[in-house]
């Protein structure tokens, strides 16, 4: 939400619209974006019944009454825009709807981009056997839902919904594959496709008005709070998500040749620790605090030697290391002294962070749901034990935030009782 919002106001800005014009094009994209999602899930769910049932389920209503409604919701819409020539007024906001042939265009353009969209990772789960409606249920109904948590790119969200929604007797590693390859393909490479093509705009425009590239630097660094708090949250998402799922049994009987079991277990441990806590820190990048940078310095180097050392993944360890070098590059965008215990943490940030753990839990609980559940299975240790592995870096990760809350807690009541005294 901060960087998107971010780049489109500069991107928007370059073209001569003002703030408010600007947030006017953002609001119209998400609509339009909205009303084509709401058009094919009540579709979906209004003639295929077994995904009906099973998104209905979520609501204890019929999955065709869910869809009903839902096309019910953008039949009203489509009819204000008909009807309506007076401004709609939303508190001390007024906003004038498009015609209806605009509307009609942006529910056929969300449609099509819905359809391109789903088609990218049908492709990739077609020789699974997945039947094309249950896919495109099940891909809609996982879209819906992550416009309602703040994560980017509704990640872990959508895969979750996935996952549960997927055709009885289509196997999860699978789904799971095609979906990492889809983020890849979908999201991550048009990322940096775009990144680049931002950059070479920019040093164009920067030359064309005269402008020293010291002025175009300058304006890049103070934008990298923000990159970096994404970039550290998502790290950490990474630590904690890949420690929840069983580790490639040929990587671990190659590290099982090198190192002790104790070596490998306390690393698993500890990498599931400083995941949880870099999403902590990612809010203290954000308030540009200089603890949370150095902190965010020792972590990234140490996550790296943990990826390396309970899993051999060099694709994580090369992630760390890539956000290390360029948390290095940024060290003078945070100047600030100030105690974590003592900022603001924002309900957007408790959410995201929640949510982040929640899901580990979950994916954990998931993977492992064919597992006996006991005593001795906290303490089973062994080559190929990712259930207990996964357990105990579940307490690591949740003592960690309890002693976060805690410190706050007493942070704030501390000086409160000095004053009494």
């Amino acid at each position: 939400m901060v960087t998107g919002g971010g780049v489109r106001y500069r991107l928007y800005a370059g073209l001569g619209l003002t703030p408010a014009e600007a947030t006017v094009v953002a609001a119209f994209n998400v609509l339009t974006y909205v009303v084509g999602l709401l058009a094919l899930v009540g579709l979906v769910l209004l003639f295929h019944p077994s995904t009906g049932t099973l998104a209905g389920a979520w609501l204890a209503l019929p999955g065709r009454t869910v869809g009903v409604a839902l096309l019910l919701t953008v039949g009203a819409y489509l009819l204000a825009t008909r009807l309506r020539r007076r401004p709609v007024r939303v508190l001390r906001w007024q906003f004038r709807l498009p015609s209806f042939r605009l509307a009609l265009g942006q529910l056929g353009v969300s449609t099509l981009d819905w359809l391109l969209s789903s088609g990218a990772l049908y492709v990739l789960l077609a020789r699974l056997g997945v039947p094309y409606l249950d896919f495109l249920g099940a891909f809609l109904i996982a879209q819906m839902a992550t416009q309602l948590l703040p994560l980017p790119g509704g990640i872990g969200v959508f895969e979750a919904v996935v996952l549960v929604l997927r055709p009885h007797g289509i196997a999860a590693p699978a789904v799971l594959a095609a979906l990492l390859l889809y983020r890849v393909a979908y999201y991550l490479l048009p990322l940096l496709a775009a990144g680049a093509l931002i950059a070479v705009r920019e040093v164009v425009g920067a030359h064309r008005q005269g402008k020293p590239l010291e002025a175009l630097l300058e304006g890049v660094t103070s934008f990298a709070p923000h990159a970096l708090a994404f970039v550290t949250f998502l790290s950490g998402a990474v630590l904690l998500l890949t420690g929840a799922v069983p580790t490639d049994l040929r990587r671990l009987a190659w590290l099982g040749d090198l190192l002790p079991l104790a070596a490998i277990e306390v690393s698993n441990f500890l990498a599931s620790v400083v995941g949880a806590v870099l999403l902590i820190l990612a809010w203290g990048l954000e308030r540009r605090a200089r603890l949370a940078y150095r902190l965010a310095q020792i972590l990234f180097s140490v996550g790296i030697v943990l990826a390396l050392l309970r899993s051999a993944n060099l694709l994580v360890a090369l992630l760390l290391g890539i956000a290390l070098v360029i948390l290095h590059a940024a060290a003078e965008e945070f100047p600030r002294t100030v105690s974590l215990l003592d900022e603001p943490l924002t309900a957007g940030w408790q959410l995201a962070i929640a949510t982040t753990l929640g899901l580990t839990f979950w994916l954990g609980l998931f993977v492992y749901r064919h597992d006996a559940y006991s005593g001795q299975l906290w303490w089973r240790f062994a080559l190929n034990g990712d259930a207990p592995r996964f357990l105990r870096a579940s307490v690591g990760m949740s003592i960690v935030v309890l002693l976060f809350a805690l410190g706050r807690v007493l942070g704030h009541h501390a000086p409160a009782a000095s004053t009494e005294g």
